[in-house]
């Protein structure tokens, strides 16, 4: 019989997390949806991960397309690289130390499938889980939104650029939507997840549930773990100050998205500032792309206190 559900590409990212793989796998072979093209990238891992996504294929008999990387092209290269095999309707990111409950992608498809094509991504909540598998929070969006009972949807560009609120493994994307964004990760900005719900709330809806859809594994040596540290805060606030930037170009005809996301980059610009650990140059960057995109008087009294701060 032929499947005549809407197909759905699992892209799953692979660095060093050759202890996790096969729980990871075994969560996206165990959904109870069954029109699934996995797509698998490592990154060119410096443990056993091949060897062991491998043998997982082979003894599983599992049909998908295993990317292995022979140099480290870093996470958005590779999935920009993944991306250009995409062929579901829509897209399931997931890296391989994390755990999708096994109705995840049914849920959020029949919920995908009742919304107009207005909409961009459907996403929920997930459970925060230790290297062991042990629970640190049991449903949460992001810290922002702890209460699963408030999912911000619909037309939420305003709410996206103000906080970031979920990852993307607990989401379900429509590919129609990058393609027609022109979408691309940028290894600029650290925080991949939010650049693209960013790009795509500009000009989509995004629909939020309250289901736990996922477990999001802490690792103590991730990427991220490794730059959210108090004397790399300065590179964080300095990624997200560009993010915005970028954003502010989009903007230029919508003057009130344009203030919002000036007053995000004058936000990072300060944190910047005030970081532990700083670069002066990144700092007078920040201060020049801040007064040649904007030369508003209020930017003066702004750069102005923050200098004699």
């Amino acid at each position: 019989m032929v499947d005549t559900t809407p197909l759905v590409s699992v892209v799953a990212a692979c660095y060093n997390q050759a202890k996790f793989v096969l729980e990871s796998l075994e969560s996206i072979r165990n959904q109870t949806y069954s029109n699934i093209e996995l797509i698998v990238f490592d990154d060119c891992s410096t443990d056993n991960s091949v060897e062991v996504i491998e043998k997982w294929i082979i003894d599983k008999n599992v049909d998908c397309l295993f990317l292995k990387h022979e140099k480290n092209i870093g996470l958005s290269n590779s999935l920009n690289d993944a991306l250009s095999y995409v062929n579901g309707k829509y897209l399931q990111v997931i890296a391989l130390d994390d755990i999708l409950l096994a109705n995840k992608i049914e849920k959020q498809v029949n919920l995908f499938e009742t919304l107009d094509d207005s909409y961009a991504i459907v996403y929920g909540a997930m459970t925060t889980i230790k290297e062991d598998g042990s629970v640190i929070d049991q449903a949460i969006f992001h810290p922002h939104f702890r209460d699963t009972s408030y999912y911000p949807s619909d037309n939420i560009f305003e709410k996206v650029v103000q906080n970031f609120f979920f990852y993307n493994q607990a989401a379900l994307i429509k590919m129609n939507a990058l393609r027609n964004s022109q979408f691309k990760f940028d290894g600029r900005f650290i925080s991949e997840d939010w650049f693209l719900q960013l790009l795509l709330s500009r000009k989509y809806k995004i629909q939020g549930m309250s289901d736990v859809v996922v477990k999001y594994r802490i690792v103590s040596n991730s990427t991220t773990n490794q730059h959210w540290t108090n004397d790399r805060m300065y590179k964080i606030s300095f990624s997200h100050f560009r993010m915005f930037s970028f954003l502010l170009d989009l903007e230029k005809r919508d003057t009130s998205r344009w203030i919002l996301i000036r007053n995000r980059m004058r936000e990072y610009l300060f944190r910047m500032y005030n970081s532990e650990k700083k670069s002066l140059k990144n700092i007078v960057y920040a201060v020049s792309v801040l007064w040649i995109k904007s030369r508003h008087k209020s930017d003066v009294m702004f750069l102005r206190k923050m200098l004699t701060k």
